[in-house]
């Protein structure tokens, strides 16, 4: 839980700076340059982010099953998607012969 509070805090607080220390912002832009600023606030959040993903996998609870699909299932659903896919594919491409068809 501490790893998820402190990415919060890290990837929260990066992200605010420009809303409570506009200021304090400009300051640090003129003195580190805009291109090193930004390098400095993306590697603060990657590692906010980063630390909100690994404190939520440490804290998150097991899940239940309630169902579980029978083994056959997922060939069902391939083929499913696979027509699925054509037909999307058929409704956005203009002038075809499988619209037309269809």
């Amino acid at each position: 839980m501490t790893k998820l509070i402190c990415g919060l805090i890290l990837f929260l607080g990066i992200h605010s700076v420009s809303i409570f220390a506009n200021d304090w912002r400009n300051a640090q832009v003129k003195k580190l340059g805009a291109v090193t600023w930004k390098i400095f606030y993306s590697v603060i959040s990657i590692v906010g982010l980063a630390l909100i993903t690994v404190g939520y996998l440490e804290t998150r609870p097991q899940p239940i099953t309630i169902w579980s699909p029978p083994p056959w299932a997922w060939l069902i659903t391939v083929y499913f998607s696979l027509v699925t896919m054509t037909l999307v594919a058929a409704a956005y491409i203009p002038n075809n012969a499988f619209k037309a068809k269809l």
